[in-house]
C-alpha cells in the first residue's frame, strides 16, 4: 500500500516535511480511485467500466496506516 499509492505522491520527503495538507490531499485522490479498463466481453454491461470507481474503503485503510506511521 505504501509503495503503490504513497511513495509515488511523496517520493523522498523527509517525515518532517509532510504537512496535514498533504495527507488530506492523497487520501482525497485515492478515495477518487482511478480508471478500469474495460473487459473484453460486449455482452456484460457490468463489465463495462468506463470512469474511475471510487474506494472510499482504501482511502480509509491506508489513512489508518499512516497514522499509525505518523504516531
Amino acid at each position: 500500500m505504501l509503495a503503490k499509492m504513497v511513495a509515488p505522491d511523496w517520493g523522498n520527503k523527509l517525515v518532517t516535511e509532510i504537512t496535514p495538507y498533504d495527507v488530506e490531499k492523497l487520501l482525497n485522490k485515492v478515495a477518487v480511485g482511478r480508471a478500469r479498463p474495460s473487459k473484453a466481453k460486449p455482452n456484460n454491461r457490468a463489465r463495462k467500466l468506463q470512469g474511475p470507481k471510487p474506494t472510499p474503503v482504501r482511502a480509509n485503510r491506508t489513512g489508518e496506516v499512516l497514522r499509525k506511521m505518523f504516531t
